[in-house]
């Protein structure tokens, strides 16, 4: 140390600053050299769908900044690991909520790469609103107050926005995206605002209408290894339980009358599907539309009398070609029962001479659909038993779980469940106790098929829940 300061002090100020400018001109080197960014699982999700919009519903600190700095790199760069053809230079834009975050974003840059040769412009406003790199690509910053216009003026290759936007400001950059083929929106943001996204984008992804949207959503807890030591537990004890569901795992802000967020949850009652035993036997539940499309469940139950929803399905075909898409629907399993709405049962609903909806299914499918009861659909009664089955208990093993189990792919029944809400009274808006299944049709089906579940009939009884009503617990 003595000599390397002795060195030092003999340095004449020209030969100090070119070791300075030696000493930053290798740690430029050394930022080009390592990536240092090694995506958690909901950051290499992201990365890895191809679909054109993609929105990710988090909670704070997951990690959403990093994400969307390295789309936009990779993509100016053309050396995006998921989108092969992009087109080099491009265009993107950046949507802020304000002008405040563009210097964070300016750090977040900095913090990855070599931005020395980045030329940075104000264009007369008094922060940077747009970004030249050496091979020509741009970033341009806009933000949420602008003007309506401002957003339909714009011409660019993709759209990052950086929180959820006002649905004016997403319809006018989706009309600017128009430079390529190929172009591309990302959102992600912790939901607090905009209750647009849920049911234009997450809804209709969850079932099944938009087949160029992919929706995430992750915890806290997916990016704990980044945040700093007790963090989370120090953030979450000023938060209230709906706040956490918000701030810590993404749950759309706007869903607080949600009638089973006290019960289901995630981590809990969603499991990766498994391979499901041919004689373990399914119940098939159908709710069928005129206008909108049919949809359908399988409701599975093991050895164990554990209830598994391990399929779902929709589709708008004819009633006649959905019996053939249903036939396909439940090959391989052992349907105990076929339960179909009793709208279903409508005189030339059928749109085949005057048959019902069930009765052309049944003759083209060779199905046994029948109509729900009038017990089948009290809605009281179901709604109680449902709960029942998402409370965990203790079983014979001391295992504390639910009645009731999804598989991960039935990703519209599990959205259902999760943001369905209490009907309210229109004069008092008092809660009644019934859910509003009304835009529900996954939840729709899975009523049905509780009103008259699978039965996995032994002699030895392995495990058994505690009964707490007789509503579609029946023996056969």
């Amino acid at each position: 140390m003595t000599n390397r300061l002795a060195v030092s002090k003999e340095l004449s100020r020209e030969e100090k600053l070119e070791l300075v400018e030696a000493l930053e001109a290798r740690a430029l080197r050394e930022k080009r050299k390592r990536s240092g960014y090694v995506p958690n699982s909901l950051q290499a999700a992201v990365h890895s769908s191809p679909k054109r919009i993609r929105f990710v519903a988090s909670a704070n600190g997951v990690g959403k900044t990093a994400l969307d700095v390295w789309e936009a790199y990779w993509t100016s760069q053309g050396t995006h690991p998921h989108r092969p053809n992009l087109t080099v230079p491009n265009r993107g834009v950046i949507i802020l909520d304000s002008p405040d975050k563009v210097q964070r974003w300016l750090e977040e840059f900095n913090k990855w790469f070599d931005t020395s040769d980045w030329l940075l412009k104000k264009n007369g406003k008094p922060y940077e609103n747009e970004i030249i790199l050496p091979n020509g690509s741009e970033f341009k910053f806009m933000f949420h107050l602008q003007e309506p216009m401002a957003f339909e003026s714009f011409e660019g290759d993709y759209a990052i926005f950086d929180e959820p936007p006002p649905r004016h400001v997403y319809v006018g950059i989706q009309r600017s995206l128009r430079r390529v083929s190929g172009a591309w929106t990302l959102i992600t943001g912790t939901p607090l605002t905009e209750p647009w996204l849920k049911e234009k984008l997450w809804d209709a992804w969850a079932k099944g209408l938009r087949d160029d949207v992919e929706c995430f959503k992750a915890g806290i807890y997916v990016n704990a290894q980044n945040l700093g030591k007790d963090y989370i537990e120090n953030f979450s004890k000023d938060l209230t339980e709906h706040e956490k569901k918000v701030r810590l795992e993404g749950q759309f802000a706007h869903l607080e009358g949600l009638a089973l967020a006290d019960l289901f949850k995630t981590d809990v009652h969603v499991v990766e599907p498994f391979p499901w035993v041919r004689h373990w036997p399914v119940v098939l539940a159908v709710d069928p539309h005129p206008s909108k499309p049919h949809h359908a469940i399988l409701l599975g139950i093991d050895k164990w009398e554990q209830l598994f929803v391990i399929k779902e399905m929709n589709s708008r075909a004819a009633p006649a070609d959905f019996a053939l898409e249903l036939k396909e629907f439940v090959k391989g399993f052992d349907v105990q029962e076929q339960i179909c709405d009793s709208i279903g049962a409508t005189p030339r609903s059928g749109g085949w001479d005057n048959y019902s909806f069930i009765d052309t299914v049944n003759i083209k499918g060779g199905m046994a659909l029948r109509s729900t009861t009038f017990d089948e659909k009290k809605e009281d009664v179901w709604v109680q038993n449902f709960r029942d089955l998402l409370t965990c208990r203790k079983n014979n093993f001391q295992q504390e779980k639910p009645g009731i189990f999804f598989f991960s792919t039935c990703v519209g029944t599990i959205n259902d469940t999760e943001s369905v809400m209490w009907q309210r009274n229109r004069l008092s808006e008092n809660i009644k106790g019934k859910l509003d299944i009304t835009n529900r049709d996954y939840l729709a089906c899975l009523k049905y098929a509780l009103a008259s579940p699978p039965c996995y009939s032994r002699i030895a009884t392995i495990y058994r829940r505690p009964a707490a009503t007789s509503y579609g617990m029946r023996k056969r």
